[in-house]
């Protein structure tokens, strides 16, 4: 088990909010279902490794709109990429399709694309 990574951020209209439990060193983290056909192809290891990195939440919330959207392991798709790692900081690119969240006005997927820095 690692630490949990959590970056949000808003603006006067929209809140997001991104999550993901981190391994040691560069990786990459995923949201989403995996095809049962590459599932049913892994070793143990392989699929141990993919659950471990397979921890990717995000959530989009229009505020005055009321929709929202959401990726997490059995919805939407993407990844979050850690580039570097360092003592005091960490880096990467996020690339994210998130679904509607069901009882909200949301009636199309979105994507979040971008880059981070952290420092801690």
């Amino acid at each position: 088990q690692g630490p949990i990574v959590s970056v949000s951020g808003s603006d006067n209209r929209y809140l997001i909010s991104l999550g993901f439990a981190a391994q040691p060193g560069p990786g990459e983290f995923t949201a989403g279902l995996m095809e049962p056909q590459k599932l049913a192809e892994m070793t143990r290891e392989q699929f141990s490794e993919m659950i471990r990195r397979n921890t990717v939440v995000a959530s989009v919330l229009d505020s005055a709109t009321k929709a929202a959207w959401q990726a997490d392991p059995s919805h939407g798709r993407g990844t979050v990429s850690v580039t570097s790692v360092a003592p005091t900081e960490a880096s990467g690119t996020f690339s994210l399709t998130l679904d509607p969240t069901p009882g909200t006005p949301a009636s199309a997927p979105i994507t979040l694309t971008g880059r981070f820095m952290m420092k801690f």
